[in-house]
């Protein structure tokens, strides 16, 4: 029988005093499910008067025993003591369910027992109360944002207000009737969805099942249907993008004085996706009666956290189609239990999603090893409670159909193997011979000399270009198109195949770092003290840089050509007016953006045969390109013994991402991932 305990709480100064009262799931009466986090609630990017610790333990009395727990907890207890539901035409209920109180985290066989109950808890409880976690300087802020951006009407969401709207706000007042946002609205919106409360991965569930919720912030309540449509309305109006720290940064839209958010938009953090993936997880699925698939709701929740790794799965399987993949042939992953390990449960569901799909593109979902955490997992299987970096290429645009494998199928072959290893059929395309280091370090320094190493592959790719052979493939001789379009996998805002206007952004913005290059060195040469060595040998005529020799070397009939260059430098030139870095355009903030998610952790590399493309970072001189047998973009492989290999991630490789290269008599053969 289904059983769940519920609590009384009182506080006193101090001290709090439990009842547990245990009831049967189906009977029991009205109770409220408190949602929290059990660590410290805080931002991490704000300078916190008091900080509530982690592991900090408070006594308490439950049913006249001695009772610890954390202070998060305390002090929501303690808040919800006099919390007020009036406004909303609400009161709270006797009974609250309290996961830290309601079931023994020392044992496993009643903590597997109530996980498997928790979906049913959080859903048959008549409210759920999100505690957040206290006030701070965001809350003013982001409380009003709220306010506003939910009191758009719906109608309003699409082609009212365009990306770059967000920083105009004269530009959208009359158009969506709201007083403006400022930036500090903006900054305090980042900091404030980047609270553990919306890392944590049981909320994702908690939320998704409840009836009805209201958000908690120190004194502040709002309902969820307000949280819900001001993010709404940021989502599908495009602002979201553009609340990337690093897109704020680089569009030049952010003063100086940035007070308590100087290292939020010093970190390289997104725009709350967490909380937008936890929302559309709740109104696009759960409400709509359309659940995803287990395998959706693993990628899309890929950036939550949890204490146990075996709950990134645990809190999910509620949430996926129980008539659907992989369930409806392999049941058995409906059970919970705590004595398997983290890597038995993750190898065993990875296979699992793989058999039932047939879709070797799964194994796009296996993170960049510098992110894996978990230790002992097989090269092919991913660490599901390590953020999935960088995203599949195949996110890059709804219509990116790639086939690298043509019409191939996966065989999952019938031989005796370890279950650490996976049996695949493939193609060898070629090895890698030369690769750049990823783009890590902003300062212009690291920028210049990424660039020139990019400019030195990209000088190296051979014309005619190594897809041309095949009878499908489009012909180029331009290597700067070659190059661009590898930059950003050939995607553009969404778009594929990029548009002439994202080359036209990466003339530019190459012109700029021409540009910059040129006034550090004018300045140190006419500066004694800045004069290096190396500076005094540099000759400033810009028509000796990598760069523009690689200009030169374009065909006349290019849309990158020298006349298009040198036209497009003496612009750039002129705006320079210092020696700081040239302010970027909102629309070089968006090259630099579709750069960073495409190529930012991937490495650039040079095939043996001259082609180019994306491989994963740790990717290195030797390793293989392979095409896979139902795979969806090229794989690099690292070689083994014995025909086995270590699987290091996808490529992306120009010219080979739609079945170019099985054209003909390729023969597929087996091999092993391990």
């Amino acid at each position: 029988m289904e059983q769940i305990q519920r609590t009384i709480a009182e506080t006193q100064n101090d001290t709090i005093s439990f009842s547990l009262v245990t009831h049967e799931l189906a009977s029991a009466p009205p109770y409220d499910a408190l949602s929290y986090t059990w660590d410290s609630p805080a931002s991490q990017w704000l300078p916190q008067d008091h900080v509530v610790t982690d592991g900090k333990n408070i006594e308490g009395d439950c049913c006249g025993k001695s009772f610890s727990i954390r202070e998060n907890l305390w002090s929501a207890l303690k808040v919800l003591q006099s919390l007020d539901l009036s406004t909303f035409d609400r009161r709270r209920s006797r009974y609250l369910w309290i996961d830290a109180v309601c079931i023994n985290q020392e044992d496993n066989s009643e903590k597997a027992v109530q996980v498997q109950m928790m979906g049913r808890i959080f859903e048959t409880a008549q409210k759920v109360i999100a505690w957040l976690g206290p006030e701070d300087q965001t809350t003013n802020d982001v409380f009003t944002a709220i306010e506003r951006l939910s009191s758009i009407p719906r109608e309003k969401y699409n082609n009212c207000v365009i990306p770059e709207d967000l920083w105009m706000p004269e530009s959208y007042i009359s158009k969506l009737g709201i007083s403006p946002l400022t930036q500090d609205h903006w900054l305090a919106w980042v900091t404030f969805f980047h609270r553990p409360y919306f890392q944590r991965v049981w909320i994702v569930q908690e939320i998704a099942l409840a009836k009805e919720i209201f958000l908690v912030c120190g004194s502040r309540v709002f309902s969820w249907e307000q949280l819900s449509a001001a993010w709404q309305f940021v989502g599908y109006s495009g602002w979201a993008v553009l609340l990337h720290t690093e897109q704020m940064r680089y569009g030049n839209v952010l003063t100086k004085d940035l007070g308590v958010y100087q290292r939020m938009i010093e970190s390289k953090s997104d725009f709350g996706v967490n909380a937008w993936n936890m929302i559309h997880t709740k109104n696009a699925v759960v409400e709509s009666g359309k659940q995803w698939t287990l395998a959706h709701l693993l990628s899309r929740h890929r950036k939550c956290k949890c204490k146990d790794p075996r709950d990134m799965l645990y809190a999910l399987i509620r949430l996926a189609r129980k008539n659907h993949r992989p369930f409806d042939t392999q049941p058995q992953l409906l059970e919970v239990s705590y004595e398997i390990s983290p890597q038995q449960l993750y190898t065993r569901t990875a296979r699992s999603l793989l058999l039932a799909w047939g879709d070797l593109s799964l194994l796009s979902r296996r993170e960049e090893s510098s992110e894996t955490r978990m230790p002992g997992l097989p090269s092919w299987v991913p660490d599901y409670s390590a953020e999935l970096m960088p995203e599949p290429l195949a996110s890059r645009a709804p219509n990116c159909k790639w086939r690298a494998s043509g019409g191939s199928k996966w065989l999952p072959g019938s031989r005796e193997l370890a279950p650490q290893v996976l049996d695949v059929q493939g193609i060898p395309i070629d090895d890698i011979k030369i690769t750049v280091e990823s783009l890590v370090d902003p300062s212009v320094g690291a920028l210049q000399r990424y660039w020139a190493s990019v400019c030195i592959i990209a000088s190296g790719i051979t014309i005619p270009y190594p897809a041309d052979e095949y009878k499908t493939a489009k012909h180029t001789s331009s290597k700067i198109d070659i190059l661009w379009r590898t930059l950003v996998a050939d995607s553009f805002m969404q778009q594929y195949p990029a548009p002439a206007e994202c080359g036209n952004q990466f003339l530019s913005h190459i012109c700029a770092l021409v540009g910059q290059e040129l006034q550090l060195k004018s300045i140190a040469k006419q500066n004694s003290l800045g004069t290096t060595a190396d500076d005094s040998e540099v000759d400033f005529n810009p028509r000796t840089t990598p760069w523009v020799r690689l200009i030169e070397s374009e065909p006349d009939d290019s849309p990158h050509n020298s006349t298009v260059f040198l036209e497009e430098f003496n612009k750039v030139l002129q705006e320079s007016t210092s020696s700081e870095y040239v302010a970027w355009s909102q629309n070089f903030a968006q090259f630099r953006r579709e750069f960073n998610l495409a190529a930012g952790l991937r490495r650039l590399m040079r095939t043996k045969k001259g082609s180019l493309g994306l491989a994963p970072m740790n990717a290195r001189e030797q390793d293989q390109v392979w095409i896979l047998a139902g795979a969806d973009t090229p794989v690099v492989l690292r070689p083994l013994e014995n025909s086995h290999f270590e699987y290091l991630g996808q490529a992306y490789v120009h010219g080979i991402m739609h079945g170019e290269a099985c054209e003909g008599s390729q023969i597929f053969r087996n091999i092993v991932l391990q």
